[in-house]
């Protein structure tokens, strides 16, 4: 990540690929799975341990005109984060558990006469670890529009951009994907937040090596101060950020999909920031072992 030499500029590239995760969180279950639930932990031997727990489901496919005029749909999310923290447990008390809870709002299309394809989408959410009841400040909204081209069968590029309230920062920013696929045992994805390869043994198995950079950033109901912050900054949100690169091992058994993976975190960071992204509390956490878990499955058979 040497790439980026502004602080700033990092910032917002991070965000927006948090973003574009939810978006491909929510694709999938929309366009393979009606439910689907996964957990995660990571542990650590500093300041402080995380674990995640997540169900998306979809609520709606609604094509129009039998697809002609393209397809809405409706997806939800609900996901809990878990702070194990070392030290000073006192002042951290009430940032054990953080909730989040959303619908992406998504209708895509393509284009008559050409192999393009649209998709726009708005998720707005509620973050927060809710101590104090529901504030402003736990709405996040976020709007991602893409342009995804069919090269040839086994090829596409995907553009676009994406905004979000939590970025502190009121333009968009740049997405860009390119998948290939080889043959029906090999296929690749290029782009940013996430690069992998997989390798299908068959029609039920796959191995994926990944690098890819997931997140979590939440409104503090109360925020607070303390002589151990950064220029007397308010904590009013927490940001926890990896860099991960790891192995993905999934099986599918009828209607049901089974992940497993493993990971290691490259760069991992987690801090405490007041409403203008400046960091108030940095926390000591080391890189290591990320493990997740998690299951996929339709209520009705799907030939």
């Amino acid at each position: 990540m040497k790439i980026f030499k502004h602080q700033k500029n990092m910032k917002f590239f991070l965000f927006a690929s948090l973003i574009f995760l939810f978006v491909n969180a929510n694709a999938q279950s929309a366009n393979g799975y009606d439910i689907s639930l996964d957990g995660h932990w990571v542990g650590s031997n500093s300041d402080a341990a995380f674990q995640s727990h997540s169900i998306h489901a979809k609520l709606l496919s609604s094509p129009i005109n039998q697809g002609k005029d393209g397809v809405i749909s409706v997806n939800g999310m609900y996901s809990f984060v878990n702070f194990t923290f070392e030290n000073n447990k006192e002042l951290f008390k009430d940032l054990d558990y953080f909730h989040s809870i959303g619908f992406a709002l998504s209708y895509s299309r393509g284009l008559k006469n050409t192999n393009w394809y649209l998709t726009g989408m708005v998720i707005p959410q509620l973050n927060s670890n809710f101590t104090d009841g529901i504030k402003g400040g736990d709405f996040y909204l976020n709007a991602v529009l893409l342009a995804t081209h069919m090269i040839r069968k086994d090829a596409r590029l995907t553009i676009g951009l994406t905004y979000s309230s939590t970025l502190g920062f009121p333009a968009p920013i740049p997405i860009i994907s390119y998948w290939k696929a080889w043959n029906d045992q090999w296929e690749m994805n290029l782009g940013f937040p996430k690069m992998y390869l997989t390798h299908h043994f068959n029609k039920k198995s796959s191995l994926m090596t990944l690098l890819e950079l997931k997140g979590y950033n939440g409104n503090i109901s109360s925020g607070f101060n303390d002589p151990l912050f950064e220029k007397n900054r308010a904590a009013q949100r927490v940001s926890y950020r990896d860099i991960l690169t790891g192995l993905e091992y999934s099986y599918k058994l009828n209607n049901i999909l089974l992940n497993f993976d493993a990971s290691y975190a490259i760069n991992r960071s987690l801090k405490l920031q007041n409403t203008d992204n400046e960091t108030a509390y940095k926390f000591n956490i080391s890189n290591g072992w990320n493990v997740g878990i998690g299951i996929a499955f339709n209520l009705h058979n799907k030939k």
